[in-house]
Order: structure tokens, then sequence, then C-alpha cells
């Protein structure tokens, strides 16, 4: 996983990835480190695998600031855990007091029912993990403190390693609409009346200085704001188009040169592994054996009916090519280095992709691989020809979550592949 990059140079920076399992023991772990300032990503909702609302409520019990807010008191406002644009907020979703949280948790459980169906959930297997003033919550309902306030919006675009923000806007809703007692519905949110405005500074300096230095209640932070949108329905394109120097032109020519920055970063991090593992081809085999690969490989061969063409990810020094040349028990053939004890077989063609040349050295001696191409899989992969099946065991794990979402799932990747893809992440070396 790609960590973020560290923005200000005057500043240090230390990434710490908490498990839900483990949330109390590394939140403790890394308090006791007495930072200055610490930043909360968890996320995860009570029915996630992943750290979220509980290791969240025990992280900000330890008195840190500012904090989310609570549900301490009332008014109280109910939506779904899990949805977007105020869907399935009700007419009745503010409650001041407890009579009001029981009736609207009702009637928002009953618009809920045919989607927990479609998802074979219904309200008594849900669990309750959260109880508000005597009453459970359903785990897919949230219930948090009323926040009135004028929403704003803040776009930051990424400039190399520094963020830059942009003119802050604010959302001007249909006459009527109070800003600081009613709620944002579906229908509110998207009435052709809704748009945003700039905020001008000489307006309004308070604002200004709130965004800056004050306690703001953060509501969301989105990876893609709506941006290149038809005319008739802007947002965040104005402030694009009147506080990002060269528009959307300068917009584009930005992302562009992030990626290729990104691209050239993965280069020379990719040149690093390839010369390590250049230096460790020669004692990989024995540093390995440990790990029992052989075992996996051989599982692979044994239940797999393989023929025709095959594609190794990460093929190293050719143990799978070596075990599957001891399987087919064909003539040796195509063989020129004079220590070569395997062979390939007539009916299976045998090619791999590897990133450390001094790997593809031993791979070739097998003589049990037709090709191996040198360099990364995540580019290689998308422009060989099509193989019957493929392979990769320890490699995989070592792609970032972009490339392998680029690459294996989409059809630039998958229809390399015709029938068959055995893959084990087991992670056996750093490469980083």
């Amino acid at each position: 996983m790609k960590v973020p990059q560290p923005v200000p140079n005057q500043h240090s920076f230390e990434h710490v990835w908490v498990h839900k399992a483990t949330a109390k023991e590394q939140i403790d772990a890394a308090m006791a480190k007495g930072f200055d300032f610490y930043f909360n990503f968890m996320w995860g909702q009570y029915e996630d695998e992943v750290a979220g609302v509980a290791a969240c409520q025990y992280f900000e019990s330890l008195g840190g600031a500012p904090k989310v807010p609570g549900i301490l008191n009332y008014p109280l406002f109910i939506k779904p855990a899990i949805s977007c644009a105020s869907l399935f907020i009700s007419e009745k979703p503010l409650c001041a007091n407890r009579e009001e949280l029981r009736a609207s948790l009702q009637s928002l459980c009953q618009e809920l029912e045919p989607r927990r169906k479609m998802s074979g959930r219904t309200l008594e297997n849900l669990n309750s993990s959260l109880v508000v003033d005597g009453i459970p919550i359903p785990d897919d309902i949230v219930v948090q403190k009323f926040i009135p306030g004028w929403d704003h919006s803040v776009v930051i675009i990424e400039l190399g390693d520094r963020p830059v923000p942009l003119n802050p806007e604010r959302y001007v809703h249909s006459d009527g609409y109070n800003i600081y007692s009613d709620f944002l519905r579906f229908d509110v949110k998207f009435d052709p009346r809704t748009h945003v405005e700039l905020v001008p500074f000489e307006e309004t300096p308070e604002l200004f200085r709130k965004l800056q230095d004050g306690e703001p209640t953060v509501l969301e932070v989105t990876p893609m704001p709506a941006i290149f949108l038809t005319p008739e329905i802007e947002w965040e394109d104005i402030v694009i188009r009147n506080s990002f120097p060269g528009g959307h032109r300068a917009l584009i020519d930005v992302l562009i040169a992030n990626e290729l920055d990104r691209q050239n970063r993965d280069k020379e991090r990719e040149a690093r592994v390839a010369k390590v593992y250049d230096a460790y081809s020669d004692t990989y085999d024995d540093d390995i054996k440990h790990l029992n690969l052989e075992a996996i490989y051989r599982n692979v061969i044994d239940g797999s009916r393989l023929s025709g063409t095959i594609l190794e990810l990460g093929p190293g020094t050719g143990l799978f090519g070596r075990l599957l040349s001891e399987k087919t028990k064909t003539p040796r053939s195509h063989c020129e280095d004079p220590s070569c004890t395997y062979h390939r077989t007539t009916d299976i063609s045998l090619n791999g992709i590897e990133l450390s040349q001094g790997m593809i050295d031993r791979c070739l001696k097998t003589g049990a691989y037709s090709t191996v191409h040198n360099g990364p899989c995540q580019v290689i992969l998308p422009s060989v020809r099509s193989f019957d099946h493929a392979v990769s065991v320890s490699n995989l794990c070592y792609l970032s979550p972009t490339d392998f979402s680029l690459v294996m799932p989409s059809p630039s990747g998958m229809e390399v592949v015709k029938k068959f893809l055995g893959v084990r992440m087991a992670v056996s070396k750093d490469r980083n």
C-alpha cells in the first residue's frame, strides 16, 4: 500500500496502519511516542473488517481535538451508514428527544427494509453495537450530533508534492431554505436552483480566518470532486475556471504531470528493487527454502490441467519451470546451456515476466522457459500476447493497489489469460 507523501518538509511524519483487532494497543503505542499532531484516517463501519468507529471512539476518548461530533446531547440526526447524496434522509431525521429518536429510527428502518432484503439481511440479524439513550441502533444506521451551519467546500489540487487549495465556495439553495436550521435532503441538494458560488476574501475575511485557524466541522473528504460537468450543472468547475490559473486546461496538464512524476518515481524504485535482486539471485534458492514454495508450486501443477501457453508473473530463478518440466517428463530440447538439466515440454510453452535481469539469467538456464520479459509485470502484461494460463506466487502482493486494479481485473490485463489465474499472496522479501 502506498502511503501519503509528506508535504511540508519542515515536519516529520510517521504512518501507522491500525488493525481492527489490535486498534487499542496500536493507538496507545502511537500516543506514547508523543507526536505534536495526529491525523485520523480510520473509516470502517461496525460491520467492516477494518478499524473504524470503535477505534475512532477510543482515539477521541484520549482528549484530542478537534473532536468528531458526538451523540451526548440532543438534537440528534439519524441517517443510513452507507449511502450518499442524502438518500434515505426522511422528513423527520432531526430528533429533539428520545421519543422522536425512536420514531425516526422506526421510519428509517422501514425505508431500509427492501435494501436489507436485497443483501440478505434483516433487522433481527443486524448487530446493534451502539446504544443511544437506551435505544439500540442497528449497525447500518448512524446517529450523530446535528451540525448547524453553512456548507462550504474547498478544492485542493495536488501539484507535485504540495497541495494547492483554491478559493472556497459555498452552496446556495432554493428560497425558503434556512442554512442554520434546515437539513439537506436529496431533493434539496439536486434542486435545479441549488448552485455554488465563490466566497471572495474581501467580503468574508472572517470566514477565511476560521477556515485557516478556526475549528470547522469536516463533513467529508471527496477524492474526486464534481468537475468536467455540463454548464447547466456546474459545481466545482466554477472554482477551477475562476481561481486556478489556466483553468481546466492547466488542470489537465497538472494531472498528467503528476502521473508522469509518479511513474518516474516508480521507475526509480523498480530499478533499486531489480538491483537488489540481481545481487540476490545467486543465493536466492537457498534463502527461500524455508518458505516451502516448492510445495506451493507442486499443488498448483498437480491441481491444474496445464497445457498450451503459460505466463508466470515473477518466475525468479525458474523454480516453477523446473518442477513443471519434472512433471511432464518429455525429452529435453531447446536448451543450449551446458549446465541445463531441465527442458521445455512439447505441448507447453512457458513464458515469464521478471523485474530482475539476474533472476532472468538463472531462469533461462533451466531451459524450461520460451521467453522471459524483463520489466514490471503491470507494464508488460497488457502488451504481451494472450496465454492459456497464468500463475504467480509471492509477486502480485508487491503491486500498488492502483497498479493491481488497473491491470489485473481490467480487460487489458485479464484478456491475456484465457482459462486460469493461480495467485497466492505471500510476502517473502520486502521489495520496497
